[in-house]
């Protein structure tokens, strides 16, 4: 992670409530919707998650990462040689609460004038998500915010409030 970014752990740690899960689920699944108008299929090959050996930068946002803890039913895994931790036999474990940069990735050549594209027009939705749900804004690489993340004392699993909504609690 950039030196100068600070990563706002707390608010990560602690903010996974309604407000936050509802909106982000509707902002993915409006983001799931247009994947799938595109026609953009995964492979399953496991590439983009080996992300230093794929040449891939994956960044976050706060939010996304307060709605992926939020998701957990475990502490967050501390990466390992540039690879996704949440990548098992070349498929996605989180795949539910996988935040948006990995949503829209996908290793055909040809998807990469869509994915600046939808990136760009889903910016200004995350950082209004930000604003509304009074978090601090970080954009930060993955892997290390998962470093820092890791590091930090989390809430036992059990408490994880996307992982009870789902349960439908």
């Amino acid at each position: 992670m950039d030196a100068d970014v600070r990563l706002p752990v707390e608010q990560i740690l602690t903010g996974g409530e309604d407000p936050l899960i509802e909106a982000v689920s509707d902002l993915y699944g409006q983001l799931d919707g247009q994947v799938s108008a595109e026609g953009l299929h995964c492979r399953n090959c496991g590439a983009c998650c080996h992300l230093h050996q794929f040449g891939h930068r994956l960044y976050v946002t706060t939010v996304e990462l307060a709605y992926f803890v939020a998701g957990l039913s475990s502490p967050v895994r501390r990466p390992q040689g540039g690879v996704c931790p949440y990548q098992q036999d070349n498929l996605c474990t989180v795949r539910s609460h996988r935040p948006a940069g990995c949503r829209m990735f996908f290793c055909e050549p040809t998807s990469a004038d869509w994915q600046s594209r939808q990136y760009e027009a889903l910016r200004p939705r995350l950082i209004a998500l930000h604003e509304r749900l009074g978090l601090e804004y970080a954009y930060v690489e993955w892997l290390a915010a998962l470093s820092r993340l890791a590091g930090a004392v989390q809430a036992p699993p059990e408490t994880a409030a996307l992982t009870s909504r789902r349960a439908g609690q």
